[in-house]
């Protein structure tokens, strides 16, 4: 009995759990990245404020060289246009 309760509980918190979004930018110079190390600029403040105002997804920032963003599919790239991309 113990046993499937805290199967139906690990269940429902996996459910529970926000959907995370994966966010992809290539722009590495100020103002868009300050700090990777400290994750400080208009980037990561950016997506610190999706996921602050978003109830149920969790976004995640990737910074990544334009080369790899070209073969990816299904992407969100921040600053960017995607006639450039």
């Amino acid at each position: 009995m113990i046993f499937i309760k805290l199967l139906l509980i690990s269940f429902f918190c996996f459910y529970s759990q926000a959907k995370m979004v994966l966010i992809h930018s290539y722009h590495l110079k100020r103002p868009f990245i300050i700090s990777q190390e400290d994750r400080t600029g208009l980037t990561y403040d950016f997506v610190n404020l999706l996921t602050k105002f978003s109830n149920d997804i969790n976004y995640r920032l990737e910074v990544i060289p334009k080369k790899r963003i070209d073969g990816l599919t299904n992407k969100i790239v921040l600053w960017t246009n995607p006639k450039w991309v």
